[in-house]
């Protein structure tokens, strides 16, 4: 027993200065984390990755925070399913960073239940979702455009009138949904997740239609909203034409 907790103490060293150590060389990480993971079970050393260990946080949210991409991705090689403790973790690391590429790259929105079963069902390619923010000066840092993909969007609507997805941007985890609302409307609501702190932003929605058969005299028009949130509360809107 004792000897297992001095090993564990030992490579939890070495993986503390592997993501928070002054001195970081990319090359260096595989040999480290190799080494790291043949001195521990399997999952004892997933268990020590995604505990919050080092200075509360876990060493994966110390590689997004410290930008040791290197070593997160090393670490994700050993890793099967990511504890609800470590994701939470996680998102928290993606806020504190605006890192929108590993809050997908890990899979880390909250999206619904059914979303993983109607999309094997479906054969449905995961939705794309790209953030593009603004330069840093004082005028631009604050704006972005998050470009949102539904893959099989009528159909999946049409099954469970219901979507949703998260991004990150400015420094927040923001979500969008679309669903049947009262009435029989769609409706478009959106909103900042846990943890993120207030905002007031100016929205501009643009809603783009599939494309026209073609030969199609009259091409589809994009629809246009724009909204500017009173408070830090969801917005709702009815999406014309419904």
């Amino acid at each position: 027993m004792l000897r297992q907790i001095r090993t564990s103490t030992i490579v939890l060293s070495g993986i503390r200065d592997l993501v928070t150590g002054p001195d970081f060389i990319p090359s260096s990480v595989a040999p480290i984390v190799n080494s790291c993971a043949a001195a521990l079970s399997a999952s004892k050393f997933s268990s020590l990755l995604q505990s919050r260990n080092i200075d509360g946080h876990s060493a994966m949210y110390w590689a997004i925070v410290n930008n040791r991409l290197e070593a997160l991705s090393a670490f994700t090689g050993f890793i099967s399913k990511l504890s609800s403790d470590c994701r939470s973790d996680l998102r928290l690391a993606c806020i504190a960073t605006s890192n929108h590429a590993s809050f997908m790259q890990l899979n880390l929105g909250t999206i619904d239940s059914n979303y993983e079963p109607l999309q094997r069902s479906l054969g449905c390619p995961p939705d794309e979702i790209e953030v593009h923010e603004g330069d840093h000066d004082e005028l631009e840092k604050h704006k972005f455009v998050a470009l949102l993909r539904f893959k099989m969007c009528q159909k999946r609507l049409r099954i469970t009138q219901n979507l949703k997805a998260e991004f990150v941007a400015g420094g927040r985890i923001w979500w969008l949904r679309i669903y049947m609302g009262p009435k029989r409307k769609w409706r478009m609501e959106w909103s900042l997740s846990q943890h993120s702190l207030p905002a007031y932003p100016d929205a501009v929605v643009v809603i783009e239609v599939q494309r026209g058969k073609p030969g199609c005299a009259t091409p589809p028009q994009e629809l246009r909203m724009v909204n500017r949130l009173t408070d830090t509360k969801f917005t709702s809107l009815i999406v014309p034409g419904t």
